[in-house]
């Protein structure tokens, strides 16, 4: 059996968040543990992490506004795709499934943006809901983001964990960028009565808002549309019916041939900062060690966890989500995990 020399301590803490340091007791000042507080899984509720304000302006619902204009063969087409046994069906409905665990989080964050409510499904046509989900690109997680994307909006990607897999930070950076391309947009839509200015967001985040607002710029000398410019892939053209089929459907899941997936109450959890410190040389908790001290399942504390990509906890300050029921071992300096 492997045996781990840990020079970490980790210890439960019951109060209000703090951190600790301790020759006497033998707790190392590098390592610290705080609980942040009951929570369910990638929720936010309060701390540090603040997007924008709600929109003052008011923005214009979503679904109505992009139903103008639409390309009903497209539209259609774009029902089959998810409905159709022998295209998309078996996967939007595990995609339905799998967003009743997430769309709660998601919907109460873009609340606090501003964002509209239907906006919230999009990861429905962007990875079916999956934290885990990789494009061809390389784009991960819920949001499909870019790396370069992703740590514009504050998303940590390096050998230990990739927090576009991490369905809560993941959302807020998606609401952060949402509302960006919303105003960028401003400039080539002043109005959004006509679904326009949505159109080109969905599309923005599709393809990227350079490529869309340097082809809307000329558009807008020849009185063209976005949707009729051959400079525009046929997959960023499709995004916007896509999003309405899928918003379409969610809605009347029976009437289209899927199951309702109804949500289910949330269990209690509790949020960990854990700090190994960064001595040289100093040995990393193995996940899989770790959570059987906790008496968890590696597989549950992965799951609760998708930022962490390899076996090891990361060697700096991190929030770690474990069951209730975890229990956290004291883990004296020197101490081996078997």
């Amino acid at each position: 059996m492997n045996i781990v020399r840990c020079i970490a301590l980790i210890l439960v803490l019951c109060i209000s968040p703090v951190a600790f340091a301790s020759a006497a007791d033998g707790i190392h000042e590098d390592i610290s543990v705080t609980i942040i507080g009951d929570s369910a899984p990638m929720i936010s509720k309060g701390g540090s992490v603040t997007i924008v304000h709600p929109n003052e302006d008011g923005i214009p619902n979503i679904q109505t506004a992009i139903l103008r204009n639409m390309n009903d063969d497209i539209l259609n087409d774009s029902v089959d795709l998810f409905t159709n046994p022998k295209r998309r069906h078996k996967f939007f409905q595990a995609a339905l499934v799998r967003s009743a665990q997430y769309i709660k989080m998601v919907q109460g964050i873009f609340k606090v943006a501003g964002l509209p409510e239907p906006l919230a499904w999009l990861p429905l046509i962007e990875s079916e809901y999956s934290p885990y989900a990789v494009s061809q690109a390389s784009a991960v997680g819920m949001w499909q983001f870019m790396e370069g994307t992703g740590k514009r909006y504050g998303l940590r990607v390096d050998k230990y964990i990739d927090e576009r897999r991490d369905p809560r930070k993941s959302t807020l950076a998606a609401a952060a960028y949402l509302k960006d391309l919303y105003e960028q947009m401003k400039d080539l839509y002043p109005s959004d009565s006509d679904g326009k200015r949505w159109r080109a967001v969905l599309m923005s985040y599709n393809a990227g808002e350079n490529k869309i607002i340097r082809v809307q710029q000329k558009c807008a000398l020849t009185g063209k549309d976005l949707l009729n410019n051959k400079e525009i892939p046929l997959e960023t053209k499709r995004y916007p019916h896509l999003m309405i089929a899928a918003l379409t459907i969610k809605d009347s899941p029976e009437e289209y041939g899927f199951i309702r997936a109804e949500q289910t109450s949330e269990p209690e959890y509790k949020t960990y900062i854990i700090n190994q410190g960064k001595k040289k040389g100093a040995a990393l908790l193995d996940i899989n060690i770790f959570a059987k001290k906790c008496r968890v399942k590696a597989k549950e504390m992965r799951e609760l966890n998708p930022a962490i990509t390899g076996d090891w906890l990361p060697p700096y300050e991190y929030q770690l989500i474990l069951p209730e029921r975890a229990v956290l071992p004291v883990i004296a300096i020197g101490d081996e995990i078997k």
